[in-house]
């Protein structure tokens, strides 16, 4: 059964207590593994939750029903659209985006960034800035012959399209913080490596490492939460949090006259100084 007790003070230590540092590393890297893995699925967690509930709040306040019912009455038969008798023609459904089947507009409007359409009896003429693109009426005709089934497959593309918007988002969150945690768990252990033996004392590659991966916990946490809810800024404080636990801790560590974190196997190997996750 995890070790919920054992896992919150870990976590207070490893934050807020840089004296504890010594007593955590006697806990053996293995116990530290066990942490980072329990606090990068904590961080991961906050993450997805953000980007999932900014989906759905994007997703609610896009009134696609409102956007749709601009949208005139319209029927595709044989490759040509046909709109109703009481459209009237040219029908500028924005400054740059024209409906006319009449064939009186025959450029595409374009904004300043050179973005516009031409909805014609037979193509849809765009022009993303760069090029025009056409595509045929009679592409569509089988996805959205008439105005009703434009309105149920537009919904239906609108979360297919969100959907992966989601899931690619996901999947970046996961490679970033996964990425900066390793990064910065490098810088710090490469930077107390040289900080002690400048300080003229003798460096412990192992209880350096375990440090550094006790100290990311206000980086996971931080860039997990401030992704979302804060913005970057929160996960810059947490990277800088990081960095001052992990330069306490190794005054702890090392101050006093402690070459070493000096931890006898004994305790290293005991079990109940272990995270059980």
């Amino acid at each position: 059964m995890p070790d919920f007790k054992r896992f919150f003070s870990l976590m207070w230590t490893s934050m807020g207590k840089p004296s504890g540092y010594p007593q955590m590393i006697g806990g053996g890297s293995n116990q530290a593994a066990h942490y980072f893995l329990v606090v990068f699925i904590l961080g991961i967690c906050l993450s997805w939750v953000g980007v999932v509930a900014s989906a759905g709040y994007s997703y609610i306040t896009l009134d696609i029903d409102e956007a749709l019912a601009k949208v005139p009455e319209y029927e595709i038969k044989d490759g040509k659209m046909m709109m109703g008798a009481n459209v009237k023609q040219p029908l500028y459904l924005s400054p740059y985006i024209v409906l006319d089947t009449t064939g009186v507009v025959t450029e595409v409007p374009q904004g300043p960034d050179g973005s516009g359409m031409l909805i014609t009896r037979t193509e849809v003429l765009h022009h993303d800035g760069t090029k025009l693109n056409n595509i045929s009426i009679a592409d569509i005709e089988g996805i959205a012959p008439n105005k009703g089934e434009l309105i149920a497959s537009s919904k239906w593309v609108l979360i297919l399209v969100m959907g992966l918007v989601v899931l690619m988002a996901l999947v970046l969150r996961f490679i970033m913080l996964f990425a900066v945690s390793l990064a910065i768990w490098a810088l710090l252990c490469i930077t107390g490596y040289i900080g002690l033996i400048l300080w003229k004392k003798e460096p412990c590659t192992g209880d350096i490492c375990i440090a550094g991966i006790y100290s990311l916990t206000p980086t996971v946490v931080f860039l997990g939460i401030g992704a979302w809810f804060l913005g970057w800024f929160f996960g810059i404080l947490g990277i800088l949090w990081s960095v001052t636990v992990f330069g306490l801790a190794l005054g702890h560590m090392h101050g006093g006259g402690i070459v070493k974190a000096t931890v006898s196997p004994e305790i290293r190997d005991t079990s109940g100084d272990r995270i059980s996750l």
